[in-house]
């Protein structure tokens, strides 16, 4: 397991617990949602529960594109 694919399963586990569970998305799109995800949270001060809200949206948004 390279040192990326660490961090994602930690990522996903992170999220498993905190009941939004990463499973329809693949490694790539989580990636991209971290960057975007932190990118956002540090430019506008979004606050824990708002970016846990943003990433429960696109996990549904990618479980509908199935």
């Amino acid at each position: 397991m390279t040192d990326k694919q660490a961090v994602i399963a930690r990522i996903r586990d992170h999220y498993e617990a905190e009941g939004i569970p990463l499973d329809a998305l693949s490694d790539r799109e989580i990636e991209l949602g971290v960057r975007q995800l932190a990118a956002a949270v540090s430019e506008a001060g979004t606050s824990k529960e708002d970016a846990a809200d943003a990433m429960r949206q696109a996990v549904e948004a990618a479980k509908q594109r199935e």
